[in-house]
């Protein structure tokens, strides 16, 4: 995952719609798709051809086939039982039954694998187990030719209904999340399933196989799934980024999440099912125009991009660490603007870690959740520090130039306000983003989650987090402006090559407060520039080595470490000469001209 997700908010990057894409020009397997204006290609299941829009099979009968089928029992409600063994073979019995009343199943069942669903139940007893469940995974061999369609035609009609067993009633259906085949050749199936929705572990009960001397033959094995029954839309694996997920996966640049059963893998891309498909990004188109999609490369980690925001990351998260420990040893260093540094460093630490390892957390589900509603929060804490880092230099300035300083108390009284400044702000935006999907989905969904752990809604991203950085981002520019303009004023009668060139470190220095980074995200969102994309991945992720290196790594702050490892009893609490000269939060501690005198006020 790289940085540039933070700020993806191109769903809505186009208000006018593309140009009609010629229809005409799809060829007789292809399907023409509006959201992307290209010809898609359509493919079908193994045995059918697509032919007029739909799947045709190419061979009506076959022989020594196996068929794959997961069959769901779900009872109307919990309910408890006194031996999971007894009523898991009267249930198997009971979908034995049903399914050898079909004409072509008949003496067809090779293996059954009961599993059931611990339920909630509270049971009265100690012998009662609460069921929610049960899972059968039963395999059918058919040796005989047979047609494929009519075996398909009566597993399709047993989804969705219903069976009963004693005094409970099942509805039965075909659930293709489970991962894992039935052993044909093994007595014991033996793999460990779990809940697709909860992850819980579905209790085993036995395997019992039913035809023998099947391994003899050669077994062309067919899973029954969505897939078998849909016409199916090829997606090149260059336009989507995937997150896996326990057979499940996520197309990141759609937004779609797809269970397993409901895809097929390939080469150089997969296959869904192509309703599923053209459903969805209906809904998109409807939901905005026509999107321009961006490279895919900015949402998945192990890629170039993805590197490149790792990588950067990493560093500036050893970076901040160090910055922080720097500034927790020496006191002498925490004056307002270095404590100001010192809760930037410590909101862009939380966030990046955060970022790097919670934001592809889908599988969490309210983990994922809390994740988003966090890294939402402490992002837009980061960026309100950069606004206090900027306006406090400013102030700093404007108190120079108007020849008055402020007491310690007053240093105090600005220290708090910043702080609720800094906590407020972000928490307000994140329940106004809250507060807005609750209402908007009918108090169901608090707007964060989805494929990335992050503000779920493109359209929020913008509203709750692209808006407000914005506003901050034109104000730290605004203050970073004047007070260049008031460096380079009191530098005016000294000019020499020497001097131009510590004004240009200092800005630098400056720079690395204000969140000068973000402007190259906003122009890569603009202009869709790659080289805009790399800069701001690179400079946002490694925001913390700069902070370091510009504010740690001096001959100061060396000095401070080589006293603490010479006097470490003494040196906490002994102020240097530069006790009073917080400059060096901001400027080197070597610089002698003009603005460092001024500067050293600050």
């Amino acid at each position: 995952m790289s940085f540039t997700a933070i700020l993806d908010f191109r769903i809505l990057s186009s208000t006018v719609p593309s140009p009609p894409h010629d229809t005409e020009k799809c060829s007789s397997n292809q399907q023409y798709d509006r959201y992307k204006d290209v010809c898609r290609n359509m493919t079908c299941a193994t045995g059918s051809i697509y032919m007029d829009g739909e799947c045709k099979r190419q061979y009506t009968s076959e022989a020594f086939k196996s068929y794959d089928v997961y069959f769901r029992i779900t009872p109307e409600h919990d309910f408890c039982v006194a031996s999971l063994d007894l009523f898991g073979t009267e249930l198997s019995m009971s979908v034995f039954s049903t399914l050898n009343g079909s004409s072509s199943l008949r003496n067809s069942i090779c293996s059954f694998a009961p599993l059931f669903m611990p339920g909630n139940e509270d049971c009265d007893g100690k012998n009662l187990s609460s069921v929610t469940y049960a899972l059968i995974h039963v395999g059918i061999y058919l040796s005989a030719v047979h047609s494929v369609d009519q075996v398909l035609t009566e597993l399709s009609l047993l989804d969705n209904s219903l069976i009963v067993v004693g005094s409970h009633r099942f509805t039965i259906t075909i659930d293709s999340r489970y991962y894992g085949e039935i052993a044909f050749d093994s007595l014991i199936d033996t793999r460990r399933y779990t809940d697709p929705d909860t992850k819980k572990i579905l209790l085993r009960l036995h395997s019992n196989r039913i035809v023998s001397n099947i391994g003899q033959y050669p077994i062309r094995h067919l899973r029954v799934t969505e897939l078998i029954y849909c016409r199916r839309v090829f997606l090149p694996s260059k336009e989507y980024s995937v997150t896996f997920n326990e057979g499940s996966i996520c197309l990141e640049m759609i937004s779609l999440f797809l269970t397993n059963g409901t895809y097929k893998q390939k080469q150089n891309g997969l296959e869904m099912c192509a309703d599923l498909y053209f459903a969805h990004v209906q809904k998109l188109s409807r939901d905005s125009p026509k999107t321009e999609v961006c490279d895919s490369i900015h949402v998945s980690t192990w890629n170039a991009l993805g590197l490149m925001s790792l990588i950067p990351a990493t560093m500036s998260i050893i970076s901040l660490i160090l910055t922080i420990l720097t500034y927790g040893l020496f006191e002498s260093l925490r004056t307002t603007p270095g404590k100001n540094n010192m809760f930037l460093s410590i909101n862009i630490l939380v966030t990046q870690c955060l970022f790097q390892f919670g934001s592809g957390q889908r599988s969490l589900g309210v983990g994922c959740v809390v994740i988003g509603v966090l890294m939402h929060y402490f992002w837009l804490s980061a960026v309100v520090w950069t606004n206090i880092c900027s306006f406090h230099m400013f102030r700093v300035f404007s108190s120079l130039k108007a020849k008055t300083m402020s007491s310690l108390r007053d240093e105090k009284k600005h220290m708090v306000t910043y702080i609720m400044y800094s906590v407020l702000t972000p928490l307000v935006v994140v329940a106004v983003n809250i507060l807005v999907n609750l209402v908007t989905s009918d108090w169901s969904d608090i707007g964060y989650g989805g494929c990335v752990c992050y503000i779920s809604s493109k359209h929020m991203i913008i509203y709750t987090f692209a808006i407000p950085l914005f506003v901050i981002l034109l104000l730290n520019i605004i203050y970073f402006v004047i007070v260049v303009m008031a460096i380079r004023r009191s530098q005016h009668s000294k000019l020499s090559s020497n001097k131009d060139n510590v004004s240009i470190f200092v800005y630098v220095k400056l720079s690395c407060v204000t969140g000068a980074s973000w402007i190259f995200g906003f122009l890569y969102i603009w202009k869709r520039y790659d080289v805009f994309c790399y800069l701001f991945v690179i400079l946002t992720a490694g925001q913390g080595i700069f902070i370091f290196l510009s504010f740690i790594c001096s001959k100061r702050v060396l000095k401070m470490y080589s006293k603490l490892m010479r006097c470490p009893s003494s040196n906490r609490n002994t102020s240097s000469s530069g006790t009073n000269k917080p400059v060096l939060s901001y400027l080197s501690s070597h610089s002698q001209n003009n603005v460092h005198q001024c500067t050293t006020r600050m």
